[in-house]
């Protein structure tokens, strides 16, 4: 059984009538080009291991816009350790990765910065105290 929760339309960017295409072309075909090696890696991983997989990737919206999103992939096994169905929980993490992305950028000027101050403090020649007469 597959279940599409109809909470996630307005965050994938479809109404109601394109919801269908979204559920025909889940879970790969959304996925951004460079993430998809590492979203079927994963896939993979979680179905062979049979223990829950945690991801980030961008997901491409019916817009064709990009958003981030966090998953997690956890197999239900049935009685005889048998995948019976997987559930896929997820959130929109975009503004987080704006947020990480822009605090990496200011860490790095301020490290450009140092190094700068750093290379002109051993430029500077310090002359001795010469004593008054």
């Amino acid at each position: 059984m597959v279940y599409y929760s109809t909470l996630r339309h307005p965050t994938f960017g479809c109404s109601g009538g394109e919801a269908s295409q979204f559920e025909e072309n889940y879970p790969f075909s959304m996925v951004h080009p460079d993430d998809l090696a590492l979203i079927r890696e994963r896939w993979d991983e979680m179905i062979y291991t049979k223990t829950s997989v945690r991801l980030e990737w961008r997901f491409v919206k019916v817009d064709e816009t990009c958003i981030w999103l966090e998953g997690i992939g956890t197999p239900i096994l049935t009685s005889d350790g048998k995948i019976e169905s997987i559930l896929i929980t997820g959130r929109e993490i975009t503004e987080r990765k704006i947020q990480e992305r822009k605090l990496r950028e200011s860490e790095q000027r301020y490290r450009d910065i140092s190094e700068r101050l750093a290379e002109r403090k051993k430029s500077i020649v310090l002359l001795p105290k010469i004593p008054r007469i």
